[in-house]
């Protein structure tokens, strides 16, 4: 009997934006959607938030934080 495969196992992760991540918010949403694991990337700028659906299990996490980092000064 077939059987349809089992959804990956996604959950939801909510980040905060800087203020600097603002002015280029088509450039971050590509980054995001390119780490691996990240599988849904939504910003609402107004919130100052990023709403992201992740695979855990595939998340390249230290690449999320990397890319989540407040800038230097």
């Amino acid at each position: 009997m077939w059987r349809m495969p089992a959804p990956p196992p996604l959950s939801s992760e909510v980040l905060a934006l800087h203020e600097t991540q603002t002015d280029a918010l088509d450039l971050l949403m590509e980054r995001l959607a390119d780490v691996v694991g990240v599988e849904d990337v939504m910003v609402v700028p107004e919130e100052r938030l990023v709403y992201l659906k992740v695979n855990r299990q595939q998340l390249d996490q230290a690449a999320l934080t990397k890319l989540m980092a407040p800038p230097k000064s």
